[in-house]
């Protein structure tokens, strides 16, 4: 197991302006053509300026320093200050947000912005457990101070975090104060500096589970150890019965055990649908394996047994692939279920 399947953040953070916020589109409508032609290298150099400025300077005063910078009239700052409570977030966001709560997860954000309005921006996107502005830390991003001051709300070290980047200076700067990083990079940014974050692109609940891994915290904060028990536990229980299941259908007869195997099939697999702990989700998988053990032997067994020697054979090739066609099955509407809260279950 690598280190990022083993590995569960306490809380995800949140770049707001890029990650979570389609400010882009608002920055676009504020300039004197509306469209991103004008938009984007105002943009642009807005990041430029706020990622290299450092200490906190009114947030104001960059957008209308960044406009200058372009040639864009004074109207488009001016604007997109008035409008800023149009500002709307990426259509996944939502969704999102709320299968990580439902997981468990404590959230939080950290944003360039002066508090009034990283407060307001902050209102459109979603519900968090902390919010630090640049004009609360006294610090742009990327410098170490503005995450500091985040991690200090939440209470936890830069290791237990995992960091939804919105731009290349936010992946550089996360990383380096020692947080794990995932790009939304949903406008297509080009990358700088040498950080490579865990993913990059569109961010969804499946993006995010790839690093998470998708049971997350529904049976607690599992260690690798625990994770591993839960992932060899069947096989264990497979071994011991197969060896054992021979002596046992040769008193008990072979239908008996395929009929036992069935319904301890099905109480393994409500009690892992079912489970809350570790110890729960174990019974279920050791009942599950043993399942697995009985059918290796007696299935096919009692196919030998009774069909005749020319069918023998490709029944029980029916009987291998009505398992790899169950698998497949299961793990289809495993891989549909991704993204719903619990899904797994």
């Amino acid at each position: 197991m690598t280190e990022t399947q083993s590995w569960r953040p306490k809380v995800i953070i949140f770049d707001l302006l890029t990650a979570l916020l389609d400010s882009w589109t608002l920055w676009d409508a504020s300039t004197p053509s509306g469209t991103a032609t004008q938009g984007r290298p105002w943009r642009a150099r807005y990041l430029e300026v706020t990622f290299g400025q450092g200490t906190y300077v009114p947030y104001e005063q960059l957008v209308h320093q960044a406009a200058n910078d372009v040639g864009l009239p004074d109207s488009a700052p001016t604007k997109l200050l008035e409008n800023w409570i149009n500002l709307q977030p990426w259509p996944e966001v939502p969704r999102v947000l709320k299968q990580l709560r439902l997981q468990g997860y404590m959230l939080g954000v950290v944003t360039n912005c002066s508090i009034y309005l990283g407060r307001l921006a902050c209102s459109r996107a979603g519900q968090f457990d902390a919010v630090v502005t640049a004009g609360e830390s006294g610090f742009y991003k990327p410098a170490r101070e503005a995450y500091q001051a985040i991690l200090t709300a939440m209470d936890v070290e830069a290791e237990d975090v995992l960091f939804v980047a919105g731009s290349a200076g936010d992946v550089e700067g996360a990383t380096n104060v020692g947080m794990k990083v995932v790009w939304h990079n949903r406008v297509g940014l080009a990358k700088k500096g040498d950080a490579v974050p865990l993913k990059e692109g569109r961010i969804t609940l499946r993006s995010i589970s790839a690093v998470l891994v998708s049971i997350g915290t529904d049976l607690g904060r599992l260690s690798s150890n625990e994770q591993e028990l839960i992932t060899s536990i069947t096989s264990g229980g497979a071994l011991v019965v197969a060896v054992t299941t021979g002596f046992t259908c040769d008193k008990f007869g072979r239908k008996l055990g395929i009929y036992f195997a069935c319904v301890l099939f099905l109480i393994g697999t409500i009690i892992q649908a079912a489970a809350f702990s570790l110890a729960q989700m174990s019974v279920g998988r050791l009942l599950v394996g043993l399942v697995v053990g009985i059918a290796a032997m007696v299935f096919r067994l009692h196919i030998a047994e009774l069909a005749p020697a020319r069918y023998r054979g490709w029944m029980i090739v029916a009987e291998n692939l009505c398992v790899a066609g169950g698998q497949f099955i299961e793990y289809a509407i495993g891989a549909g279920l991704t993204d719903a809260p619990n899904g797994w279950r």
